[in-house]
């Protein structure tokens, strides 16, 4: 089963008050500037590389399809070297498909900070509440929803009428429809990680297998 994280960053709110959003979100710069909703994705210092949740503060990476460091299409093992903050679980290194990076979480983040990407270097793996909170319903589910509850449920009659990946797609237009890793581990089974799905946002906890990626970091200010 594949799984994998997200990317986020937090910036000073009363800085973005004077820029276009879209929806609750606005375009960060791979340089950490404000873009204007027209931006568009590429790897100049001026070109849209984030998105930032204006009701959190946090900042996404957007992924890419590039076959780069970032690329949509790359999974990683969940791994945390640190054992004192995975409760002993440490994971499995470098066990997924990518390129750029080893192919776990941890070497992950530590390529994206090398980088500077949207101007942070503390890029880090979400929490599960952090990633929950860019779950996006069609079928006016409210989020965020339940552990154990998804989109399809009785605010579709279970019928599926949804659509997927559940995320806002004008934002995230590369995030795929399927488990993104989260930072925590399952204090029922510290062998297992959490995970939130984009397929129908299911939230659950599973061993390190492969999986996909998206980070998070904390950020004062945009260069």
């Amino acid at each position: 089963m594949r799984r994998s994280f997200l990317l986020l960053l937090l910036i000073a709110t009363s800085l973005l008050a004077t820029f276009a959003t879209a929806g609750n979100y606005s375009k960060i710069a791979n340089d950490g500037s404000l873009l204007p909703l027209t931006a568009t994705m590429g790897s100049s210092p001026k070109d849209w590389a984030c998105s930032q949740d204006l009701d959190t503060g946090l900042i996404w990476e957007v992924k890419t399809d590039d076959g780069g460091l970032r690329d949509q299409d790359h999974t990683y093992t969940w791994y945390n070297p640190d054992s004192s903050t995975s409760n002993g679980n440490v994971g499995f290194q470098n066990g997924g498909n990518c390129s750029d990076s080893d192919c776990d979480s941890y070497a992950y983040v530590q390529a994206v900070n090398a980088t500077g990407l949207c101007g942070a270097n503390d890029w880090y793996l979400p929490t599960s509440n952090e990633l929950r909170g860019v779950v996006y319903c069609s079928n006016g589910a409210p989020t965020p929803l339940p552990e154990w509850g998804g989109c399809k449920t009785v605010y579709d009659n279970y019928s599926g009428t949804y659509t997927a990946p559940t995320i806002d797609t004008d934002l995230f237009p590369l995030t795929l429809p399927t488990s993104y890793w989260t930072s925590k581990t399952d204090f029922a089974d510290f062998s297992e990680a959490w995970y939130v799905d984009f397929d129908y946002h299911f939230y659950g906890s599973a061993p390190g297998s492969k999986g996909y990626s998206h980070i998070v970091t904390q950020f004062s200010s945009p260069a």
